[in-house]
Protein backbone atom coordinates (compact mmCIF):
# COMPACT_ATOMS: atom_id res chain seq x y z
CA UNK A 1 0.00 0.00 0.00
CA UNK A 2 1.01 3.38 -0.83
CA UNK A 3 1.22 6.08 1.25
CA UNK A 4 0.63 9.71 0.23
CA UNK A 5 -1.92 12.51 -0.60
CA UNK A 6 -5.10 11.21 -2.26
CA UNK A 7 -7.54 13.55 -3.90
CA UNK A 8 -10.45 11.28 -4.45
CA UNK A 9 -12.90 11.78 -7.43
CA UNK A 10 -16.07 13.33 -7.14
CA UNK A 11 -17.88 10.75 -9.42
CA UNK A 12 -19.87 13.17 -11.38
CA UNK A 13 -21.46 14.41 -8.71
CA UNK A 14 -20.65 18.11 -6.53
CA UNK A 15 -18.20 20.07 -7.55
CA UNK A 16 -17.17 22.05 -4.38
CA UNK A 17 -15.87 25.97 -4.46
CA UNK A 18 -13.66 28.05 -2.66
CA UNK A 19 -16.78 29.12 -0.23
CA UNK A 20 -16.12 26.05 2.28
CA UNK A 21 -19.54 27.54 4.59
CA UNK A 22 -17.65 25.38 7.61
CA UNK A 23 -14.63 27.57 6.99
CA UNK A 24 -15.80 31.12 5.70
CA UNK A 25 -17.86 30.93 9.03
CA UNK A 26 -14.94 31.11 11.30
CA UNK A 27 -13.24 33.76 8.91
CA UNK A 28 -14.32 36.73 11.12
CA UNK A 29 -12.77 35.49 14.16
CA UNK A 30 -10.41 32.43 13.39
CA UNK A 31 -8.26 32.51 16.38
CA UNK A 32 -11.19 32.73 18.70
CA UNK A 33 -13.06 29.66 17.06
CA UNK A 34 -10.05 28.07 16.81
CA UNK A 35 -9.51 28.39 20.32
CA UNK A 36 -13.04 27.30 21.34
CA UNK A 37 -12.90 24.69 19.67
CA UNK A 38 -9.74 23.35 20.67
CA UNK A 39 -9.71 23.79 24.07
CA UNK A 40 -13.10 22.28 24.31
CA UNK A 41 -12.61 19.04 22.92
CA UNK A 42 -9.41 19.05 25.24
CA UNK A 43 -11.80 19.30 28.37
CA UNK A 44 -14.08 16.74 26.97
CA UNK A 45 -11.35 14.30 26.62
CA UNK A 46 -9.61 14.47 29.73
CA UNK A 47 -8.07 11.71 31.24
CA UNK A 48 -7.47 12.50 34.70
CA UNK A 49 -10.01 15.09 36.19
CA UNK A 50 -7.96 15.70 39.38
CA UNK A 51 -5.58 17.26 37.62
CA UNK A 52 -6.26 20.09 34.80
CA UNK A 53 -5.77 19.78 30.98
CA UNK A 54 -3.24 21.60 29.29
CA UNK A 55 -3.15 22.54 25.73
CA UNK A 56 -0.19 24.25 24.14
CA UNK A 57 -0.46 26.26 20.89
CA UNK A 58 3.48 26.50 19.28
CA UNK A 59 4.45 28.12 15.71
CA UNK A 60 7.48 27.04 14.16
CA UNK A 61 9.28 27.56 10.55
CA UNK A 62 9.03 24.12 8.62
CA UNK A 63 11.35 23.47 5.38
CA UNK A 64 8.54 23.33 2.75
CA UNK A 65 10.07 19.96 1.27
CA UNK A 66 9.51 18.72 4.96
CA UNK A 67 5.74 18.80 3.94
CA UNK A 68 4.61 15.26 3.62
CA UNK A 69 4.28 14.22 0.13
CA UNK A 70 4.84 17.88 -1.10
CA UNK A 71 5.12 17.77 -4.96
CA UNK A 72 1.19 16.35 -4.29
CA UNK A 73 -0.09 18.48 -2.72
CA UNK A 74 1.44 21.46 -4.88
CA UNK A 75 -0.08 19.30 -8.19
CA UNK A 76 -3.53 19.65 -6.34
CA UNK A 77 -3.00 23.44 -5.50
CA UNK A 78 -2.11 24.24 -9.30
CA UNK A 79 -4.81 21.96 -10.56
CA UNK A 80 -7.09 24.31 -8.32
CA UNK A 81 -5.44 27.21 -9.92
CA UNK A 82 -5.99 26.26 -13.05
CA UNK A 83 -9.41 24.81 -12.42
CA UNK A 84 -11.04 28.65 -11.15
CA UNK A 85 -8.67 30.51 -13.18
CA UNK A 86 -11.73 32.76 -14.04
CA UNK A 87 -12.97 33.25 -10.60
CA UNK A 88 -11.79 35.95 -8.57
CA UNK A 89 -11.17 34.85 -5.32
CA UNK A 90 -10.21 31.33 -6.16
CA UNK A 91 -7.32 32.69 -7.80
CA UNK A 92 -6.23 35.00 -5.49
CA UNK A 93 -6.62 32.24 -3.08
CA UNK A 94 -4.85 29.75 -5.09
CA UNK A 95 -1.98 31.75 -5.84
CA UNK A 96 -0.64 32.82 -2.53
CA UNK A 97 -1.12 29.13 -1.92
CA UNK A 98 1.33 28.65 -5.04
CA UNK A 99 3.55 31.24 -3.61
CA UNK A 100 3.71 29.98 -0.38
CA UNK A 101 4.44 26.36 -1.16
CA UNK A 102 7.18 27.60 -3.56
CA UNK A 103 9.01 29.25 -0.71
CA UNK A 104 12.17 27.58 1.34
CA UNK A 105 9.97 27.60 4.93
CA UNK A 106 5.96 27.53 5.92
CA UNK A 107 5.15 28.66 9.06
CA UNK A 108 3.00 25.88 11.27
CA UNK A 109 0.91 25.96 14.61
CA UNK A 110 1.33 22.74 16.18
CA UNK A 111 -1.35 22.78 19.02
CA UNK A 112 -0.96 19.80 21.96
CA UNK A 113 -2.89 18.97 24.39
CA UNK A 114 -2.20 16.65 27.41
CA UNK A 115 -4.10 14.80 30.28
CA UNK A 116 -6.34 13.80 27.76
CA UNK A 117 -7.18 10.70 26.14
CA UNK A 118 -6.28 11.03 22.77
CA UNK A 119 -8.72 10.09 19.65
CA UNK A 120 -9.80 6.71 19.69
CA UNK A 121 -10.96 4.68 17.04
CA UNK A 122 -8.40 5.38 14.45
CA UNK A 123 -8.81 2.09 12.93
CA UNK A 124 -12.87 2.30 12.80
CA UNK A 125 -14.41 3.56 9.60
CA UNK A 126 -17.50 5.34 11.83
CA UNK A 127 -18.58 6.15 14.84
CA UNK A 128 -15.25 7.52 16.75
CA UNK A 129 -13.51 10.48 17.93
CA UNK A 130 -11.09 10.05 15.17
CA UNK A 131 -13.45 9.61 12.35
CA UNK A 132 -15.72 11.91 13.54
CA UNK A 133 -13.09 14.73 13.62
CA UNK A 134 -11.22 13.59 10.52
CA UNK A 135 -13.39 12.48 8.21
CA UNK A 136 -16.74 13.54 9.84
CA UNK A 137 -19.11 15.95 8.55
CA UNK A 138 -21.43 17.55 11.24
CA UNK A 139 -20.91 14.71 12.95
CA UNK A 140 -20.37 14.15 17.09
CA UNK A 141 -20.78 11.17 18.97
CA UNK A 142 -20.70 13.82 22.17
CA UNK A 143 -23.43 14.29 24.67
CA UNK A 144 -25.88 17.14 23.44
CA UNK A 145 -25.03 18.84 26.76
CA UNK A 146 -21.09 18.81 25.86
CA UNK A 147 -19.46 21.42 23.98
CA UNK A 148 -19.27 21.27 19.82
CA UNK A 149 -21.72 18.86 20.25
CA UNK A 150 -22.98 19.42 16.81
CA UNK A 151 -19.69 18.84 15.24
CA UNK A 152 -19.04 21.64 13.04
CA UNK A 153 -16.34 23.25 14.71
CA UNK A 154 -13.70 21.36 13.20
CA UNK A 155 -13.42 23.29 10.28
CA UNK A 156 -11.71 26.08 12.62
CA UNK A 157 -7.72 24.73 12.06
CA UNK A 158 -8.69 24.96 8.33
CA UNK A 159 -9.85 28.99 8.80
CA UNK A 160 -6.12 29.54 9.99
CA UNK A 161 -4.65 27.80 7.23
CA UNK A 162 -3.17 29.31 4.12
CA UNK A 163 -3.46 26.13 2.68
CA UNK A 164 -6.42 24.67 4.01
CA UNK A 165 -4.23 21.65 5.06
CA UNK A 166 -4.23 20.02 8.89
CA UNK A 167 -2.33 17.32 9.80
CA UNK A 168 -3.54 15.38 12.81
CA UNK A 169 -1.37 12.82 15.04
CA UNK A 170 -2.62 10.90 18.11
CA UNK A 171 -1.52 8.56 20.95
CA UNK A 172 -4.47 6.90 22.61
CA UNK A 173 -4.96 5.32 25.88
CA UNK A 174 -4.50 2.02 24.40
CA UNK A 175 -1.21 3.08 23.17
CA UNK A 176 -2.33 2.92 19.59
CA UNK A 177 -0.71 5.78 17.24
CA UNK A 178 -2.53 7.26 14.14
CA UNK A 179 -1.68 10.16 12.02
CA UNK A 180 -3.40 11.29 8.88
CA UNK A 181 -3.39 14.96 6.60
CA UNK A 182 -6.57 16.77 5.35
CA UNK A 183 -6.66 19.41 2.43
CA UNK A 184 -9.87 21.32 2.19
CA UNK A 185 -9.62 22.57 -1.17
CA UNK A 186 -11.55 22.83 -4.05
CA UNK A 187 -12.94 20.54 -7.12
CA UNK A 188 -9.96 20.43 -9.71
CA UNK A 189 -9.53 17.94 -12.53
CA UNK A 190 -6.95 15.09 -11.91
CA UNK A 191 -6.03 13.16 -15.02
CA UNK A 192 -9.58 12.23 -16.00
CA UNK A 193 -11.56 12.79 -13.39
CA UNK A 194 -12.80 15.38 -11.18
CA UNK A 195 -12.06 15.61 -7.53
CA UNK A 196 -14.50 16.16 -4.23
CA UNK A 197 -12.22 19.06 -3.11
CA UNK A 198 -10.98 16.71 0.00
CA UNK A 199 -7.69 15.54 0.48
CA UNK A 200 -5.82 12.93 2.44
CA UNK A 201 -2.49 12.09 3.85
CA UNK A 202 -2.33 8.19 4.54
CA UNK A 203 -2.75 5.08 2.85
CA UNK A 204 -4.24 6.20 -0.58
CA UNK A 205 -6.01 2.59 -1.56
CA UNK A 206 -8.70 3.51 1.09
CA UNK A 207 -7.93 6.94 2.63
CA UNK A 208 -6.86 5.61 5.89
CA UNK A 209 -4.36 6.66 9.03
CA UNK A 210 -0.94 5.75 9.07
CA UNK A 211 -0.65 3.68 12.42
CA UNK A 212 2.30 6.38 13.79
CA UNK A 213 2.50 9.78 14.77
CA UNK A 214 3.94 11.93 12.66
CA UNK A 215 6.75 13.97 13.26
CA UNK A 216 6.65 17.22 12.08
CA UNK A 217 8.01 19.91 14.71
CA UNK A 218 11.95 18.90 15.20
CA UNK A 219 11.51 20.08 19.18
CA UNK A 220 8.72 18.10 19.87
CA UNK A 221 7.96 14.31 21.34
CA UNK A 222 5.28 13.19 22.21
CA UNK A 223 5.78 10.59 25.07
CA UNK A 224 2.55 10.28 26.64
CA UNK A 225 -1.42 10.03 25.46
CA UNK A 226 -3.13 13.16 23.43
CA UNK A 227 -3.67 14.85 20.12
CA UNK A 228 -1.34 16.75 18.59
CA UNK A 229 -3.07 18.96 15.30
CA UNK A 230 -0.73 20.49 12.66
CA UNK A 231 -1.81 23.86 11.10
CA UNK A 232 0.19 23.97 8.00
CA UNK A 233 0.33 27.67 6.24
CA UNK A 234 -0.34 29.35 9.83
CA UNK A 235 -2.05 32.62 8.84
CA UNK A 236 -0.26 34.27 11.84
CA UNK A 237 -1.31 37.81 12.47
CA UNK A 238 0.78 40.26 14.79
CA UNK A 239 0.50 39.62 18.14
CA UNK A 240 -1.39 36.23 17.50
CA UNK A 241 -0.12 34.55 20.94
CA UNK A 242 -1.93 38.11 22.68
CA UNK A 243 -5.06 37.21 20.67
CA UNK A 244 -5.27 33.86 21.44
CA UNK A 245 -4.46 34.38 25.18
CA UNK A 246 -7.38 36.67 25.13
CA UNK A 247 -9.47 34.03 23.45
CA UNK A 248 -8.82 31.77 26.34
CA UNK A 249 -9.83 33.97 29.23
CA UNK A 250 -12.72 34.98 27.29
CA UNK A 251 -14.16 31.37 27.21
CA UNK A 252 -12.52 29.76 29.50
CA UNK A 253 -11.64 31.95 32.42
CA UNK A 254 -13.65 30.22 34.51
CA UNK A 255 -12.10 26.79 33.78
CA UNK A 256 -8.36 28.23 34.22
CA UNK A 257 -9.61 29.60 37.96
CA UNK A 258 -11.01 26.26 38.17
CA UNK A 259 -8.04 24.55 37.51
CA UNK A 260 -9.74 22.66 34.63
CA UNK A 261 -7.66 23.96 32.43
Amino acid sequence: MSIGWNFPSNNYGDICGINDSGIEDFKGDSYGFLVREICQNSIDACKDKKRPVRVEFNEFSMNTNDIPDKNKLYYAIAGCLDYWKDNKKSRKFFQNAIDLVNKENVEVLRISDYNTTGLDGSDKEINSNWSDLVKGNGVSNKDEDAGGSFGIGKSAPFACSDLRTVFYSTLDNDGKEASQGVSRLTSFRCKDYITTGMGFYGYTDKNTPIFEMIKLDKHFERKETGTDIYVIGFHKEENWEIKMLCAVLDDFLVSVLRGIL
